[in-house]
């Protein structure tokens, strides 16, 4: 049985958006298929390596802390919270504010985990897990991160805007546009949003882009639609930026 849970993170720019949290069995699984991943990779490099007669123990401990130490921390800080493991179960670790997680979290998270793992059958991290709100281990609860649903969304590509940078025709062609009921601080919330989209997961982006561009679309005449609701909020933050 999957045990989930949803929380509501506060967005900086003032709108909650929906976490759906990862269950306990997917977590898991996903350990599951990352410890089989990093014992045959182990098991393939010492092969390899002592192949031409005996291999050294220092060579094996640098063996063993890459694969089971520096492959969990890298995977979470640079593939977007996901090893192996969890992209093939569609979860990821983030912060639990919702943004991306950095190598310190990811390092400290997976430092933690040989506590979590205690007595070598991850009892206190299932206790930890069931026990606590947000569903966090004690490597999460340290780091301050949590394990969620990564919904299978394409990423949503910008259509060129730049905080720094106004196109010169901008005046021209949204000159038609009718944006005289959308007040300077909604203006400020979908630049917020703009700036700081690249360090939101892809779900916490996409509702955030989903809920603003709803909010503001009747206060506008004459914006297209196309594009989608970040294409849409980038050009309201342009054209009034450039009048």
């Amino acid at each position: 049985m999957e045990l989930d849970d949803t929380v509501v993170v506060a967005g900086a720019e003032g709108i909650d958006h929906r976490i759906v949290l990862a269950g306990i069995a997917s977590r898991g699984s996903a350990l599951a298929l990352d410890l089989l991943l990093q014992f045959v990779v182990l098991g393939v490099l010492v092969a390899l390596l002592g192949a031409g007669g005996g291999l050294e123990l220092s060579v094996l401990y640098v063996l063993l802390f890459l694969v089971l130490f520096g492959y969990p921390v890298l995977a979470t800080a640079f593939a977007n919270g996901q090893t192996v493991g969890k992209r093939l179960l569609s979860i990821a670790v983030v912060r639990d504010d919702g943004s991306r997680v950095g190598f310190l979290a990811a390092t400290i998270r997976t430092l933690l985990l040989f506590v979590d793992a205690l007595p070598g059958t991850y009892t206190v991290g299932m206790v930890a897990i069931v026990a606590t709100k947000r569903s966090q281990r004690i490597g999460d609860l340290v780091a301050s991160t949590i394990v969620v649903r990564r919904p299978r969304r394409a990423p949503m590509a910008p259509v060129g805007y730049q905080a720094d940078h106004v196109p010169a025709a901008a005046a021209t062609w949204s000159a038609q546009w009718d944006l005289a009921m959308v007040t300077p601080e909604e203006v400020a919330m979908a630049r917020s949003f703009l700036e700081r989209r690249a360090q939101l997961t892809p779900d916490a982006r996409w509702q955030l882009a989903v809920t603003l561009a709803d909010q503001l679309r009747p206060k506008v005449a004459g914006v297209p639609l196309d594009g989608g609701p970040e294409a849409f909020l980038e050009r309201i933050v342009v054209a009034r930026t450039a009048r």
